[in-house]
């Protein structure tokens, strides 16, 4: 038996499963979440191109920077193989695949269908890009995201923290063990990112920041004129994912009746210091 296993739809995961099928006849497999929005990202994706480009505008990129970072992914779309899965593994479905015992862990944040899964014989998770043992994954707000992608991680990452893995299998980098310390360091990683964006709005005062200004005043592996357009749009898709969360949290407020739209500390109630 051949099979694609896909942990989520973003090109680098999924790009090679139409080839492999075609080449194979493997059928390949993805949860729901993700596989609804396929088409609309890699065959009728100038709609979606368009929405990403209003999202720029929205939370200030200016006019001359939207539109390339809009497009930073265009350059891909060719490379990716578009295929239906022919089987939707839902949250804790059994894979029917042969000598394993996997089971799908549906673990949304990186995308709205990420999955990861796991084979509780051999004590091993196929992480994807869930946990990856040394660098964070990307947890964007984005036309085809659920409304809070980084509390949605939050829930994930508390979800596999339990599991008997004595193996972890990620996407990216190395295999690694201590699956639990590994969470506790993600989510220790988001806490403060939560902690360093609250502290930007702040000093922004009353007249609020967009999530593109925010973005260039945080802390990254490299100066931000260093950084590339299409890791550029990641940075303030990330930074406006913790700036949805800090709304829930009560400690931000959207402006979002001003164009473009900018955030603001949201005002502590007396007694409530």
């Amino acid at each position: 038996m051949r099979a694609v296993l896909v942990t989520h739809l973003h090109p680098d995961h999924y790009g090679l499963a139409g080839r492999v099928r075609e080449e194979s006849g493997a059928w390949v497999a993805l949860h729901p979440a993700d596989a609804g929005l396929l088409r609309e990202r890699y065959r009728d994706f100038d709609g979606l191109i368009a929405a990403i480009r209003r999202q720029m505008a929205t939370h200030g990129v200016p006019e001359e920077e939207a539109g390339p970072l809009a497009d930073a992914s265009r350059r891909i779309l060719p490379l990716v193989r578009h295929t239906d899965p022919e089987l939707l593994l839902e949250d804790g479905e059994q894979v029917p695949l042969g000598g394993w015992n996997l089971r799908t862990v549906w673990t949304p944040g990186h995308s709205p269908g990420h999955v990861c899964f796991f084979d509780p014989d051999r004590r091993l998770l196929l992480s994807g890009d869930h946990v990856l043992p040394r660098i964070t994954p990307a947890i964007s707000v984005h036309p085809q995201q659920r409304h809070n992608p980084l509390a949605d991680f939050y829930d994930s990452l508390d979800k596999v923290r339990g599991l008997d893995a004595e193996e972890v299998l990620p996407a990216h980098e190395y295999r690694f063990s201590g699956l639990a310390d590994r969470v506790t360091a993600l989510a220790e990683h988001h806490t403060a990112r939560l902690d360093e964006i609250a502290l930007q709005v702040i000093k922004a005062g009353v007249d609020g920041a967009t999530a593109w200004d925010l973005a260039q005043r945080l802390t990254w592996s490299r100066p931000w004129a260093e950084i590339q357009p299409f890791m550029r749009r990641t940075a303030m898709l990330e930074t406006l994912a913790h700036l949805v969360m800090l709304a829930s949290q009560g400690r931000v407020t959207c402006l979002d009746d001003l164009d473009p739209c900018r955030w603001r500390a949201t005002p502590v109630p007396p007694g409530h210091d």
